[in-house]
């Protein structure tokens, strides 16, 4: 999914670039004074580091539409690559948790909350997620007994189901290289890992909202239609109702609206899209909130305003921290893979990869920094999670991108006049570092060389003949043609007169003679 370039998307870049630019160095300065030196040298590395990004992304880019082009030639060795590149992943992932089950921390909330014990049911909860959480633990322990190691397991299989919904979410929004770098990062990053290993309503929440992401993508996606739309602002107003973290729904649905592949849709149309999905969200969560009340037996307003006053912000602060985040090397990976973005968005003059993400993001550290977020599920993740999927957002328009390739085609068909004039291209080396479009001529099987041989052509003195070799099985010669300096015959273009022709009927065009005049001269 891609976005017009527009002045908004120079704004999303520069906050783009103040987020990984700061977060570089910070990163840098706590490393070296980890390592015991100044860390003014953390500036001097981020800055030397930004620069060699820059020259990869530049050298990348080169060859970004011969690989484009590839890609579409070649589809089936490349999804048989993408599914063993993902079950390789998944495997990893898989063993690494198995492998750190024995490092579980043991938090007493959740487990004694969900335990089964005669005579005690499962409290209820105001926070959406914590509620259907500690019940479906409940549930686990039913089968299997009151054993902390089973919640684990419960834990690692919810983080690996989101994290594969995730990487499908990923894969219809930006591409199989954003996907499969989004998904390198759940399954392998020691933060994610880490979560995994500890009882949290996040991880439930966290493979919920991925279908739901994905839902509305399937539904939305596409031509704008605006029923659609109900239908996201709906899913969103319950994913609001079980956290707070919902609202991302609605930017999803905000930049689908507004994205490229929405079509030829005038603003208008698309602001009352978003209209009546933020519309269709508030009253959805209003049913749920009255469901709710219908359901335990107590008052509409009593749990709106229970509701309202969990969420309710604390006042902008600066976090000190960002959670349980693994260590300084996993964020410079992270944010160095981002730094390929700031460079990235030059790559094409026609549109941009990242406003979608950029902007959640933005919502996720505001809400943070507001104290919106409950310390049951405090948004670490959500904005882990939406920088790893900005890292394989910025990466891909310097691997593979269509806009390289459509330049490409471009020359293919104005170069000396079309396919003959592919011959005098390749000669010329007008397309140096990326193949000629004699070259792509020959692979797509429309070759003129190929095509040349055996066929009559017309010499300079208006005789047929076989082309020399063409007869004994000889490679043809090159044919180079002129361009026609004889102007073409111009299209006869509809005037339309901008002045009115009345004509009356009494009109007399006959000139005035007499009678007797017998035109002798």
């Amino acid at each position: 999914m891609t976005w017009k370039k527009n002045a908004f998307s120079y704004l999303i870049w520069t906050v783009y670039t103040l987020i990984t630019g700061t977060a570089l160095v910070s990163l840098g300065s706590m490393f070296c004074v980890e390592t015991g030196v100044a860390a003014w040298w953390g500036i001097l590395a981020s800055a030397l580091y930004m620069g060699i990004v820059g020259a990869l992304v530049f050298l990348l880019h080169k060859g970004a539409g011969t690989r484009f082009i590839f890609a579409e030639k070649n589809p089936a060795v490349l999804l048989a690559a993408e599914i063993i590149l993902a079950a390789g992943l998944l495997v990893l992932g898989c063993f690494q948790r198995v492998l750190r089950v024995g490092e579980a921390e043991e938090v007493a909330l959740y487990f004694e909350m969900a335990e089964v014990v005669v005579g005690q049911s499962v409290p209820q909860t105001v926070h959406g997620a914590v509620h259907f959480y500690v019940r479906l633990l409940h549930v686990v322990f039913r089968f299997l007994g009151n054993q902390y190691a089973a919640g684990i397991w419960l834990q690692i299989c919810l983080q690996l189901a989101g994290s594969l919904v995730l990487y499908f979410v990923m894969r219809r929004l930006s591409g199989v290289i954003s996907a499969l770098v989004t998904f390198t990062f759940c399954m392998c990053a020691p933060y994610m890992v880490q979560g995994a290993l500890v009882l949290s309503p996040g991880t439930l929440y966290f493979l919920f909202l991925g279908i739901a992401a994905w839902l509305t993508h399937l539904v939305c996606g596409g031509r704008l239609r605006l029923p659609a739309f109900v239908f996201a602002g709906i899913l969103a107003g319950l994913c609001c109702y079980i956290d707070i973290g919902g609202m991302l729904l609605l930017i999803l649905a905000a930049a689908i609206a507004f994205s490229e592949q929405a079509g030829g849709i005038s603003v208008r149309k698309r602001v009352t899209a978003v209209g009546i999905c933020l519309g269709a969200a508030i009253l959805g969560f209003a049913a749920f909130i009255w469901a709710d009340a219908f359901m335990s037996g107590k008052d509409f307003r009593r749990v709106a305003g229970a509701w309202f006053a969990l969420y309710q912000s604390e006042g902008f602060r600066l976090p000190f921290t960002v959670g349980p985040t693994g260590s300084v090397w996993e964020g410079l990976g992270l944010f160095g893979l981002m730094a390929f973005g700031i460079f990235s968005f030059w790559c094409d003059k026609g549109r941009e990869y990242y406003s979608l993400y950029v902007g959640a993001a933005c919502a996720v550290m505001l809400a943070i920094c507001f104290g919106i977020y409950t310390e049951e599920m405090p948004g670490y993740q959500s904005l882990y999670l939406i920088f790893a999927m900005l890292a394989g957002a910025g990466l891909k328009p310097c691997i593979c991108s269509a806009a390289p390739a459509e330049s490409l085609r471009g020359i293919c068909a104005e170069t000396a006049g079309g396919r003959e004039g592919s011959h005098l291209a390749a000669a010329e080396g007008l397309t140096e570092g990326i193949p000629t479009c004699a070259a792509l001529e020959k692979e797509s099987g429309t070759d003129s060389e190929d095509a040349m041989e055996g066929e009559v052509r017309q010499d300079e003195e208006g005789r047929y003949g076989e082309l020399p070799g063409a007869a004994a099985g000889k490679e043809a010669p090159k044919v180079r043609y002129l361009d026609n300096p004889l102007p073409l015959p111009k299209k006869h273009v509809k005037r339309v007169l901008d002045y009115s022709l009345e004509i009356s009927n009494d009109d007399d065009f006959d000139y005035p003679i007499e009678e007797n005049d017998d035109f002798d001269v």
